[in-house]
Order: C-alpha cells, then sequence, then structure tokens
C-alpha cells in the first residue's frame, strides 16, 4: 500500500511539474501566429495576441473573402519569420525578417509595360470594367516577374496568464505595407486619380482662380497662365457639348507626380466639358477622346492617368462630364494662345453618323 502511495505521489508530482513548464518562446509565437494567420485561421491567430489588444494588432486581420487577385498573389509570398528575441521582465522583443515582392519594382514595371496598352484601350472607349481588369492582368504579371525584398523589424510581446502574447507590431503596418499593392488607394490616389474623387489630377475647378492664380492640387502646385470661360455651347446631331473652360496651366509638381511624369514641372492644357444626350436612344460619342492642336503647332492626345474617364457609350437622355488634361510635349502654356478641339461624329449601335465632326477653335 505504502508503494502504490508513493507511486501516485510521483504521477501528481510530474503532472504538476508538467503544468508548470516554461512558456512558449517569444520568437515561436510570432511564427505560430503568422502561420495561422496565412492559414486564414484568425480566430486562432489572435488567441495569441494579448487579452484588449485585438484592434490595435488586428490591422493584421482581413477580410479573407473580400482578397482579390492581386491581394491573395501579395498575401502568398509576404512572409514575418522570427529571427531571435531579448526579454526584460514579462515584455519581450522579437526580431523579425520581413519579406514581400518589391512594389516599386511591380508598379515601375506597370507603368513602362503597360501603359501604351491601357491608353490605346481607353481610346478605343473601353468600360471601366475592361479597363480595370487589364490593369490588374498587367499588374499581375508585373508582380510574378519582380524580386522579393526584406527588412528587419520588431514585435513586442507580454506575459500573459504565464503565456507570451503578441501586443504590438514595432514597425511599419503591414495592412499599409499590403495597401502599397492597392493600385487604386495607393499609386493611383497619389498620383491624382482616385476613383472615387473622380477629379482629374492638377486640374483647376471653374471659378477657384483667375489667370495668374496658384492653386494647390493633388499633383502639386498649379498656375493659371490663360483662360477662357465663355464659350458658347455646340450641338451635333442631339448632343449637346458646354465647354465650361478652356485652361493653359504651368505646374510644379510634387514629388509623387514628378516621379510618375519624370519631370518636375508640367505644362499643360485643361479641358473641362460637359456633354448631353439629349435623344432617348443609345448612342456613341467619343467625347473623352477630343484632340486638341495649338497654335504653337502641337496636336494632342489627353492624359488618361491624369483626365476624368468619359464613357463613349451614352445611353439615352444621360449626361457625362470631366475634365481632360493635354501636357505640352513641345511648348510653354504661355506661348499657347489659341486651342482647336477636334470630336469624331457621334455614332448610333449600327455605327452609322448621326452628326457632324466637331471642330472649333477656342481663344485663351
Amino acid at each position: 500500500m505504502r508503494k502504490v502511495s508513493m507511486f501516485i505521489l510521483l504521477v501528481v508530482t510530474a503532472l504538476f511539474l508538467a503544468g508548470c513548464g516554461s512558456p512558449t518562446p517569444p520568437d515561436e509565437v510570432v511564427n505560430e501566429y503568422w502561420g495561422l494567420f496565412q492559414d486564414r485561421d484568425t480566430e486562432g491567430a489572435l488567441e495569441l495576441v494579448i487579452d484588449g489588444r485585438e484592434d490595435e494588432v488586428g490591422d493584421l486581420d482581413m477580410e479573407m473573402e473580400e482578397v482579390d487577385e492581386i491581394e491573395e498573389v501579395l498575401f502568398e509570398r509576404f512572409t514575418v519569420e522570427a529571427e531571435g528575441y531579448e526579454e526584460d521582465g514579462e515584455v519581450a522583443i522579437v526580431d523579425v525578417t520581413v519579406t514581400k515582392p518589391d512594389l516599386h519594382e511591380t508598379f515601375a514595371t506597370f507603368f513602362e509595360e503597360g501603359f501604351e496598352e491601357l491608353m490605346a484601350l481607353a481610346m478605343e472607349g473601353a468600360s471601366d470594367e475592361e479597363m480595370d481588369e487589364k490593369a490588374e492582368e498587367f499588374l499581375l504579371e508585373a508582380m510574378e516577374d519582380a524580386e522579393d525584398i526584406s527588412h528587419d523589424q520588431q514585435v513586442e510581446l507580454h506575459l500573459e496568464d504565464g503565456e507570451w502574447k503578441i501586443y504590438d507590431w514595432l514597425f511599419d503596418d503591414i495592412e499599409e505595407r499590403m495597401d502599397e499593392l492597392d493600385f487604386e488607394d495607393e499609386s493611383v490616389e497619389q498620383n491624382g486619380m482616385d476613383e472615387e474623387s473622380d477629379e482629374a489630377a492638377g486640374d483647376i475647378d471653374e471659378g477657384e482662380a483667375e489667370v495668374g492664380d496658384t492653386v494647390t492640387t493633388e499633383a502639386g502646385d498649379m498656375t493659371l497662365i490663360a483662360q477662357n470661360d465663355d464659350i458658347d455651347a455646340i450641338e451635333t446631331g442631339p448632343f449637346r457639348i458646354d465647354i465650361e473652360q478652356v485652361n493653359a496651366v504651368s505646374g510644379d509638381l510634387n514629388p509623387q507626380s514628378a516621379e510618375m511624369f519624370d519631370t518636375e514641372q508640367l505644362e499643360y492644357i485643361q479641358l473641362d466639358l460637359q456633354v448631353e444626350n439629349t435623344s432617348d436612344e443609345d448612342l456613341i460619342f467619343y467625347a473623352g477622346q477630343a484632340q486638341i492642336v495649338t497654335n504653337t503647332g502641337e496636336q494632342l492626345e489627353s492624359d488618361m492617368w491624369m483626365s476624368d474617364h468619359i464613357e463613349g457609350e451614352f445611353m439615352g437622355g444621360v449626361t457625362q462630364e470631366g475634365t481632360l488634361i493635354y501636357p505640352l510635349e513641345q511648348s510653354q502654356a504661355e506661348e499657347v494662345e489659341t486651342v482647336r478641339i477636334v470630336i469624331g461624329a457621334p455614332q448610333d449601335e449600327d455605327w452609322q453618323e448621326v452628326g457632324e465632326e466637331v471642330d472649333f477653335e477656342v481663344e485663351l
């Protein structure tokens, strides 16, 4: 009986000692968290976060059902790996290596190789959905070719109930780094093409400035050199075109725009217009593809990245408006005195013309 009692005591002692073992090391906690997160087990991952810190650390959480294909590819190549740690009482700092595709290289390739084809699609009257689909295709290809890059950061962990748990990420928010890929919210927005604002980059709103004034826009500081905002409406077939203003502008670009256009100074013509289909029929009119000719001898098309997108398909009774930006290639804004505006004739759904070509000149 004495031997049995001693055996039971040893078993209980062993179980007690096992329950009082050392907590999982901080670096292993970080690696486990990231493994769970990549497995889409966000609930399990957040169990490794200090109670009450889920919202702060939860920036890593995302609605997986809303992740698009581009973000999915980035997610697969985005890794966080713990390399070591230091403890100071109940606080531990874990050194981590963050690896992801080189997004700067990705976007550089995207603009270099995809720009011309996207512009051609826009000139052909491609819809927003078609443009978005093609842009995503180019971006995915560019990301596949981009090399991975790594940088060292840290994660802070605290002891909670005897277990190491994540308290905070001591580096630029991972979600922010994910957003580097978000073409519409990051690259596009920085260069003045935010779809939500639907405003052209660098444009000066009607009545916002007088000749000689400088206005700060999303693209930089723009000076209004010359203007005509008193232009008679034009009609061609069932379409009415109101040219609200034609501006000659000289701009000092901000760093983001300067990087995109490879210049710090931008001289351009701005055309604000409103186009109305006064009929009940669905028609085609590519007003957004208007070409201009300046008195300085330049024949120009609007810049698709700086300009608003105006659909070529007009349903009956529809009115569209927007701003078109024409960067000058060989002239200065102060040299432009007249602007000739040319728009192809409107057509019906059988591609038969239902009006005349628009061709008129505006003095500044």
